[in-house]
Parts: C-alpha cells; structure tokens; sequence
C-alpha cells in the first residue's frame, strides 16, 4: 500500500508587488494556518517518510512548519523548482521516481496543478483551498503503478474545515 498525501501552500501574501509569484512570503492567515495544519496532520499520526515540495518561497515555507509539527527533518524535505506551478504530469515523475521502500510521502505544491492531480489520482476533483490537504491511497507497492484512477481518496482537511 502507499499513500501520498497532497497539500496546497498556505495563504501567501501580496503586499510586496516588487516581488516575483516565485518569491511571495506567507502572510498573517497562512502563518496562522500553517500552525493549525501542522497540529492536525500531527494528531492524524500519518508516518511521512519523505517530503517533496516546490522550492517557492511560500511552499518552502510551509513544508518547513509541516515538518517540524511531524517530526521530519527539514533538512530531508526535497525542494524542486520544477514542481513550482507544475502540471500533473510533472508532479507525477517525481511520485513515479520515489523509492519503493517509502510507503508515504508528501507532496507540497500550487493550484491548479495540485486539485488537477487529485482529480487524477482518484477521480475525486477537490479544489484545494490555501492549505487544503487530502490523503490517496494506492493498492500497490511500487510507486510506478501509481497513475490515472488507481487511488482512493482518505481525507479532506483545510483550515476552515469543522472539526
């Protein structure tokens, strides 16, 4: 079995307008939010093993305070500038790519690109919201039989989910 579990960065800011998309910082709501995500994917007990992110400043951000609510060595997260407002076939050779003895990664990304591979995954289109997360499912134990339709999705969480 592997499980991927997907999330979209949190709330970035707009307030520096001489700053590249690629650069914009977190803003208050998506510090604030980060705090919140990372306490709850803490409390779901999901045994991450490896971290893939884009390497834009707000998902750097982000991965960074998910890994530290788990446990994960931030040292260990995998940032790829090609992941930064990827498609789905992009995101895809770096889930193919993963080695077989991980069983749960994380993969950090951008809309549209990330409610895109949800919809691939499993057939379930989520239009993640900033910090929207799911959980897919694969009954497989190699990560290249992970494509089109082979998932099953877990959960759905964000922060204005109700509790």
């Amino acid at each position: 079995m592997k499980n991927l579990i997907l999330v979209r960065h949190a709330k970035s800011s707009w307030s520096k307008t001489d700053l590249s998309d690629f650069e914009r910082p977190l803003n208050e709501r998506g510090n604030r939010d980060k705090t919140t995500m990372g306490e709850r994917l803490m409390n779901r007990n999901e045994s991450i093993e490896k971290i893939i992110s884009s390497s834009a400043k707000r998902t750097t951000q982000t991965s960074i305070a998910l890994a530290k609510a788990i446990d994960y060595s931030t040292g260990d997260i995998q940032f790829e500038d090609a992941i930064y407002h990827s498609s789905v076939s992009t995101m895809m050779q770096f889930i193919n790519d993963v080695d077989n003895s991980i069983e749960t990664i994380m993969l950090v990304a951008h809309n549209p690109g990330i409610s895109m591979l949800c919809d691939y995954l499993c057939g379930e289109f989520f239009e993640f919201p900033t910090l929207g997360m799911t959980k897919i499912t694969f009954d497989t134990d190699d990560w290249q039989e992970v494509f089109r339709d082979t998932g099953s999705l877990k959960w759905v969480d964000y922060p204005k989910k109700e509790q």
